[in-house]
Formats: C-alpha cells, structure tokens, sequence
C-alpha cells in the first residue's frame, strides 16, 4: 500500500474549512479535520455540525481531540466521516470507544500525545486500525516535531509490523523522508502543507518523498504507454 499524505485542517472558522476543503479536493485520498472542544485541548474549533452543512470529495478523518469522544461518534457518521481518531487519555475507557466507534462502521485511530507511553496503551493497539503518534502537543499547529516520536513509531513497528502508524504534528518536507524510514505510513501535515505557495506542487512533493520507489514505477508505465 502506498504511504499517505493527509492534509490536517485545523480552524474555527466555517469559511476557511470550506476553503481549505476546496483547495485540496482530489489531491489526496483522506484529509483531516481537527476537532477541538476547548476542554481535551486549550482551544476550539469548527464542529462537525459545521462540517456536516459543506459538500466534500474527499475522505474524511476526523480527528476528534475532545473529551468523551463517544458522544461524538453520531455527529461524525451525520458529517461523513470515515475515520476517526480518538485519544488514549479522552474517556475513562477508550476501549470501550474504540469498540464502538468499529461497530457504527469508522475506520478507527488510537492516538497518543507525546507524554502517553507505549507500555501504557499495548492492550488497546489490537482494538485499533491504525495508532497515531502525535508529533507535537496537541492543540495548536505550525509546532516542531519531538524528535522522541520517532522512537514511539519504531517501537510500535517493532511489536506491532503490520499495524498502519500515522504522525501527525512537525512534519515538513525537510524531515519526512526521516519519518517515514522510521516506519510511519500515514503523514498528517497542516501548515506545512495549506502555507506553501502552491499547495498542489507540495503535496506531490511530499508523495515523492514516501514513495519513491513506487513513484519510478509509475514513471516506468507512462514511459511505456
């Protein structure tokens, strides 16, 4: 499967959602909206509510940083998402989330803030399609990466290889190609992406970066038609 890019929106603003959506509409498969209740996180964002009033092409992941995620769950599938991300330390049992969120048909993400621990999240990874590892303290965006969080994603590969792991947070063109020999597959990228010149010629860039070898090969084809 080829790696991923997913274009992270994060922003309180219905106008500038509807933007950025617009922008990025057929140049990845998923793109991600960030959901914040003020509580989980020290900010806020647009709701799904709001999310749910735009047409959209794209899949959508929502990345829910919110307490009590599961009361959540229905305002996601009433906005189309397909994806979401819940945190480890959002509910007083995320198993039971991560269950539920399976059950109502959501492709579902485990995600840990750089203070959560591997050992601590171990029994919940099987429950969970994908693991994310935040990059940077959730909340706010344009933040370096913690370079510890290349060594969460290595471990999570070395005790769970098959598992799809997603970093979200501190990702730039200067340091993804690290990450992702690291063992990440899914690149969730706000700033770094919707503040280029050319959103377009960035997110091909970022795709070179992941996938060169299935790039060439694509090269290869062309040539040959």
């Amino acid at each position: 499967m080829a790696k991923q890019i997913v274009p992270a929106i994060l922003t309180d603003d219905i106008k500038d959602l509807k933007a950025k959506l617009t922008s990025v509409a057929k140049l990845t498969d998923w793109v991600q909206v960030d959901i914040m209740d003020g509580n989980f996180v020290n900010n806020t964002s647009v709701s799904l509510t709001d999310l749910a009033k735009l047409p959209h092409s794209s899949n959508i992941s929502a990345h829910l940083m919110v307490l009590n995620p599961e009361k959540y769950l229905a305002d996601c599938k009433a906005a189309g998402v397909k994806r979401v991300l819940v945190h480890f330390k959002s509910s007083k049992d995320i198993g039971v989330v991560l269950k539920k969120a399976k059950k109502m048909g959501f492709q579902v993400g485990l995600a840990i803030s750089p203070k959560v621990f591997i050992e601590q999240i171990k029994k919940y990874i099987a429950l969970a399609d994908i693991i994310l590892v935040l990059g940077v303290e959730p909340g706010f965006g344009g933040q370096k990466l913690i370079p510890e969080s290349l060594n969460k994603i290595k471990e999570l590969k070395r005790i769970s290889p098959k598992k799809l792991i997603e970093i979200d947070g501190g990702v730039t063109l200067e340091n993804i190609s690290e990450i992702s020999e690291a063992g990440a597959d899914i690149f969730v990228i706000g700033s770094g992406i919707f503040k280029t010149d050319n959103i377009k010629k960035t997110i091909k860039q970022l795709k070179r970066k992941v996938n060169p070898n299935l790039l060439n090969l694509w090269g290869i084809f062309t040539i040959k038609k």
